[in-house]
C-alpha cells in the first residue's frame, strides 16, 4: 500500500477474521517516530511504505480491545502490570 497522492483522509480501515466473523478496526494515520523514522515495523528499502505499520498498529488495537489489562498511564509497561 504505497500513497502517492497527499490527498488521502488519514483513517485505515482494516478487517480482521475472528472466530467465524470478521472484525473492523479502524486506526488514525499517526505513526511513532524519533527523526522522522519509523520506530517499530517499517520497510528500509521502501521508506515511503506505511501499510505494515499501520497493519501492527490495526492489529495492536485489535488486540488490545479484546483486552481486560489497562493501558500504562505513564507511557511505561510495568505502570500497568498489577
Amino acid at each position: 500500500m504505497v500513497f502517492r497522492r497527499l490527498n488521502v483522509s488519514g483513517i485505515f480501515h482494516f478487517h480482521f477474521w475472528h472466530f467465524g466473523r470478521w472484525v473492523d478496526v479502524y486506526v488514525d494515520d499517526r505513526l511513532p517516530t524519533i527523526s522522522n523514522q519509523l520506530i517499530y515495523a517499517r520497510n528500509d528499502t521502501e521508506p515511503h511504505e506505511f501499510w505494515v505499520p499501520l497493519l501492527e498498529k490495526a492489529y495492536a488495537k485489535y488486540v488490545r480491545s479484546k483486552s481486560s489489562y489497562p493501558l500504562p498511564s505513564s507511557g511505561h509497561l510495568f505502570s500497568s502490570v498489577p
